[in-house]
């Protein structure tokens, strides 16, 4: 098939049909079947942020979280970045065939990996006024890794 032009090789064990139009996130799909035995990475970190387009974050690589006691038997492509971390069913959900971190979950990875502050509180802000984070996740956010929002009331000092 792959000679005859009807299946295009991704990578191992992933293919697209050449007779349908590429999947707008394509490649966060193909970084999320890269694993192959039977385990699915799940989209984590700053390419979560990105996906829910929760602050100026570009990532110039995908983040797969996979399971811990999962060991790769293979050289990891240099566009991956894998973490590996026993997510919670609650910590992770899919969208559009995309197994990827929630909002929440995305903004603690990128605070304990030291995205810089002004991305994370961006990526808070950004969630609650998209509706990814609700006002209750982002203020527990906000105070949790101290970070402080933009529309926070300055002191004015008094003389």
């Amino acid at each position: 098939m792959a000679q005859r032009g009807v299946i295009e090789r991704l990578s191992t064990g992933v293919y697209r049909l050449t007779n349908f139009p590429p999947f707008i996130h394509g490649q966060l799909l193909e970084a999320s079947l890269w694993p192959l035995d039977g385990i699915r990475g799940v989209i984590s970190h700053e390419s979560a942020l990105s996906y829910y387009g929760l602050s100026d974050v570009s990532p110039s690589k995908v983040h797969i979280t996979l399971p811990k006691n999962h060991r790769i038997r293979r050289l990891i492509p240099p566009v991956l970045i894998v973490p590996h971390a026993d997510l919670q069913p609650d910590d992770v959900t899919t969208i559009d065939g995309i197994i990827i971190t929630t909002a929440r979950r995305a903004v603690i990875e990128c605070h304990q990996t030291h995205l810089g502050p002004a991305l994370v509180r961006q990526a808070i802000e950004d969630g609650q006024r998209t509706g990814w984070l609700t006002t209750s996740d982002a203020n527990e956010l906000s105070n949790e890794l101290n970070v402080q929002s933009n529309n926070a009331a300055v002191p004015v000092p008094t003389r």
